[in-house]
């Protein structure tokens, strides 16, 4: 059986082209996964309109740090509770790490150990 190659150009923000079979095409997409369940991208902070908690923390992390992160309101998309395994919010992912609620210490403590 032959398979096809095919070129992904600009894999997981690297500019990386690869020419690959099926099978290296599978691993492909478990990279892309991890990327996705956020293994290598950037902080994401769950948080929903109208939680207090959610803009205590929004206002800690502008003003006590210089985080770059992605914010997903569950509210507008749902799906991501799941997917995340979100049981609260607000609720701070770096990495494989996550703090649940406005929990200063922890949040820096979390900070610094991505660093």
């Amino acid at each position: 059986m032959r398979h096809k190659s095919i070129s992904i150009v600009n894999c997981c923000n690297r500019g990386l082209a690869i020419n690959t079979s099926y099978y290296n095409f599978l691993l492909l997409l478990l990279i892309l996964k991890m990327k996705r369940r956020n293994i290598m991208s950037k902080p994401i902070l769950f948080t929903k309109r109208g939680c207090v908690p959610c803009s205590s923390l929004k206002r800690f992390l502008l003003t006590e740090t210089e985080l770059d992160y992605e914010e997903i309101d569950v509210d507008k998309e749902p799906q991501t509770l799941e997917e995340y395994d979100i049981m609260s919010v607000p609720t701070l992912i770096i990495g494989d790490k996550r703090v649940t609620g406005f929990v200063p210490h922890e949040i820096i403590q979390l900070i610094n150990e991505a660093e």
